[in-house]
């Protein structure tokens, strides 16, 4: 009999749902979704691909669903799986956008950039989210959603601006 192998099992605390959540990291096969999605460049196709990711890769709780991470939540929780299963540290390149007061040319200068992905952290999650009107009348928000970025990605903008225009 062969020993079964076991997956690494990490956790994150996720504020929009008030739980802590085990994940594994993301295997080949996920990679490969990802991949697929990057090849597909449109932006629908790396939300799926997001969302099948960390649906795939979540161990607990039994009863999580996607649907309510917050949109900061679900970018933290993808950057921290992409962190366990790729490796922490991205090198990249930035392109300097200080001008010249000369000149008033951009410098444009490219520099190496490595960033630690275990040093992303959240800013202020918590912020009112009753904005009031009056005394007595107010709007209760909340942060989007992955089916809220679904939604307005498939807003066709210049649509909107013309029924817009001609409600007008």
């Amino acid at each position: 009999m062969l020993p079964k192998i076991e997956h690494p099992i990490y956790e994150i605390e996720l504020k929009s749902i008030n739980k802590t959540v085990k994940f594994r990291p993301f295997l080949v096969k996920e990679e490969k979704i990802l991949l697929m999605a990057l090849e597909a460049n449109e932006e629908m196709a790396m939300i799926n691909a997001i969302r099948q990711i960390i649906q795939n890769c979540v161990l607990e709780p039994s009863d999580f669903n996607i649907d309510d991470l917050a949109v900061y939540d679900l970018e933290l929780f993808f950057i921290k799986l992409r962190a366990y299963s790729m490796g922490e540290i991205i090198e990249t390149k930035y392109t300097c956008q200080n001008v010249n007061v000369e000149t008033e040319e951009k410098c444009g200068n490219l520099m190496d950039v490595s960033i630690n992905l275990f040093d992303v952290k959240l800013n202020n999650t918590n912020p009112n989210s009753i904005i009031k009107f009056t005394d007595k009348i107010g709007v209760k928000m909340k942060y989007p959603n992955i089916n809220s970025l679904q939604q307005m990605s498939e807003i066709n903008f210049s649509e909107s601006v013309k029924n817009v225009i001609d409600f007008i």
